[in-house]
């Protein structure tokens, strides 16, 4: 006799450096309020104590080595094997994502896994609301060459790695690009007055920006310079950008479902020249000119398309489908 599936949800992703994407779906779940267990690979269960640090919401959330269904739905990155009412299979195609059905879900990612709560989104759309923007474009990260100047982001998408990208912008004169060497420092030249008109690129190598603090200090910049990650073009930082009104500059607006557009909810560049002109253009703009519109664009786009709001209504949507059982979700790269 088959058991009733019960209201838990199972989270089951086995392939190779998964652990953030399980977390980014269990923090999804527990700000649906929905109880869950998040299951790991044996090693990974025995060491669990030291997950901590991923911000998983044990109110919500179990770990577990085995399942224990049958569930109401199971998230995994292998086909159903019959423990669950729903399953949603999660693939890690979004750069080559063929969407199937509108209703499939196309999320790269969401949040950093630290952020990714109902709280950090409002606080997000409440300072998005922010006229005073005293940076004129921001990048923070890191750009150590051994791990960031990677020939796949060359020659499997065709674009410029975050080394490469780094190299381009330190050869701009310093009216145009600074790099400070402290956080006392930026704060300096904030109060100052002194950084609208140019990009700060913060590498974290000489300091971090607190995860506490990263959202208001997004919220200070008109637009934001996107980089390519280490295996694949997308970031956690353009949703949280464009969440709180920073306008994406990228190289792979295309790679979007729907593609971002050019000029109207980010900026566009292609290879190292176009890029310091479009630095250069945006640096030379009265902060009023096309920022507001494209603030304004980019906010709308991440709330339809990117947003925690806009899966978890995806998800409640198809918990709630009598005749759907199946659900794809494409997500960056593993």
């Amino acid at each position: 006799m088959t058991r009733a599936a019960s209201e838990r949800a199972a989270i089951d992703l086995r392939a190779g450096r998964n652990l953030r994407r399980a977390v980014m779906i269990s923090n999804t779940l527990s700000a649906m309020s929905l109880p869950h267990d998040l299951v790991l690979p044996f090693t990974k269960f025995v060491r669990r104590e030291a997950l901590g640090r991923l911000a998983i919401d044990r109110r919500f959330c179990r770990l577990r080595w085995l399942r224990s269904g049958p569930y109401r739905i199971v998230f995994s990155d292998r086909e159903a094997d019959g423990d669950e009412a729903k399953h949603v299979l999660v693939r890690y195609d979004a750069e080559k994502a063929q969407l199937g059905k509108e209703s499939d879900l196309f999320l790269p990612l969401l949040f950093h896994p630290n952020l990714l709560t109902g709280d950090h989104y409002r606080e997000a759309e409440n300072l998005a609301k922010s006229k005073s923007r005293p940076i004129g474009m921001l990048f923070a990260g890191n750009c150590d060459r051994e791990t960031y100047d990677k020939a796949r982001i060359r020659h499997e998408f065709g674009l410029m790695n975050r080394f490469d990208i780094y190299q381009a912008v330190t050869d701009l004169p310093d009216k145009h690009v600074w790099i400070p060497d402290n956080r006392d420092a930026l704060e300096a030249s904030l109060s100052a007055g002194e950084l609208r008109t140019k990009l700060v690129w913060i590498d974290t190598r000489r300091f971090r920006i607190d995860r506490s603090e990263w959202l208001s200090v997004l919220a200070k910049t008109r637009y934001f310079l996107c980089t390519p990650g280490v295996h694949y073009p997308f970031c956690h930082n353009l949703n949280e950008a464009m969440a709180c009104g920073a306008v994406p500059v990228l190289e792979y607006p295309y790679l979007y479902h729907p593609p971002l557009t050019d000029g109207l909810d980010c900026i566009q560049f292609s290879g190292a020249q176009d890029l310091l002109v479009k630095i250069r253009e945006t640096s030379a703009q009265n902060p009023e000119d096309h920022w507001q519109e494209r603030s304004e664009a980019a906010r709308h786009y991440h709330e339809l398309h990117l947003s925690l709001g806009c899966l978890i209504g995806k998800l409640k949507a198809f918990l709630a489908d009598h005749t759907r059982n199946k659900l794809l979700w494409h997500m960056a790269g593993k």
